[in-house]
């Protein structure tokens, strides 16, 4: 026989409890710590992001400021910038060979002249390389007296010039190689005479430069030779001519640096006593491989 088992309850059990319901008290007080909780957060992230910040910046500034500039732009570059005057021109090389940009100004015509490595009186019977004045060889064109010189002063085998590149409309200049891979040596140049005839009145060099004597400085016997220079096993040839003369009247070498870098030379050069006049001032160089000359400079100078 089957037995039922009645499903109501018994009028005795108690009723099941429901979970209590929160109260309006109850929900303002969770409100409360919720809005207290959130102010502490606020407060630490404003604390943290005050000490990120002590020195005074905006977080939120991105702006980056550009690195200073030293120097001008160069150049020289590989090649050092000359100017040109009213006596002479003269453009930017690049030393070293730093660096080759060219510029000219001109100046005044009246004293000297500063043309970069060298200072140019402007009376020509002081200015003139080659050729010597009164010597009887005139050159019609810059082109012709820049190979002339080149050839027939200095000795070049077989020199390579550049265009002529005016300063003004007596002056200009002409870059000299020994060879087309060579060093440039800037041949300034101008018209000194009244016949319109083109002259040498200086040259400058990135691996040579003169720094005592000045160019057309009158000179004390013995003189002062000052400079920097860079040569094969650092040795620069120096020869001091009498003006319209082809022999040195004195001859020696000063000793820079040979390994790429320009080193300081100083020396005395004696000519002889009773020598007066101007002269010219030559410094060379000579290729490693086989003797042949690579660089040079030169400058006018007067005897006292």
């Amino acid at each position: 026989m089957t037995t039922k088992i009645p499903t109501t309850q018994y009028q005795d059990d108690p009723p099941p409890r429901r979970p209590p319901r929160p109260s309006s008290q109850d929900i303002y007080i969770i409100l409360l710590i919720g809005a207290a909780v959130a102010l502490i957060a606020l407060l630490v992230i404003l604390f943290v992001n005050s000490d990120d910040n002590d020195d005074g910046q905006d977080p939120t500034d991105t702006t980056v400021e550009a690195p200073a500039t030293i120097g001008p732009s160069s150049t020289d570059t590989s090649q050092p910038t000359t100017a040109s005057t009213a006596s002479p021109t003269t453009s930017d090389q690049s030393t070293t060979q730093s660096t080759a940009s060219s510029s000219s100004t001109t100046a005044t015509t009246t004293g000297s002249s500063t043309t970069g490595q060298v200072t140019v009186p402007t009376d020509p019977t002081q200015a003139v390389v080659w050729p010597a004045p009164g010597s009887g060889t005139v050159y019609e064109t810059p082109e012709a007296a820049a190979q002339g010189f080149a050839e027939d002063f200095i000795g070049f085998d077989d020199p390579v010039l550049g265009d002529f590149r005016a300063g003004d409309s007596r002056s200009g200049e002409i870059e000299l190689r020994p060879q087309a891979s060579g060093p440039v040596s800037t041949i300034l140049l101008r018209q000194v005479g009244s016949d319109g005839s083109w002259s040498v009145i200086a040259v400058e060099n990135e691996n040579i430069v003169i720094d005592t004597p000045d160019s057309g400085q009158l000179l004390a016997n013995p003189m002062a030779l000052a400079g920097e220079a860079r040569a094969f096993e650092g040795h620069v040839d120096v020869r001091l001519y009498a003006s319209g003369q082809r022999d040195p009247i004195a001859e020696g070498f000063v000793t820079g640096r040979g390994d790429g870098v320009l080193g300081a030379f100083d020396e005395t050069i004696e000519w002889p006593k009773d020598l007066r006049g101007t002269g010219i001032l030559v410094l060379t160089t000579a290729n490693g491989d086989d003797g042949s000359v690579w660089d040079v400079a030169a400058i006018p100078i007067r005897f006292s």
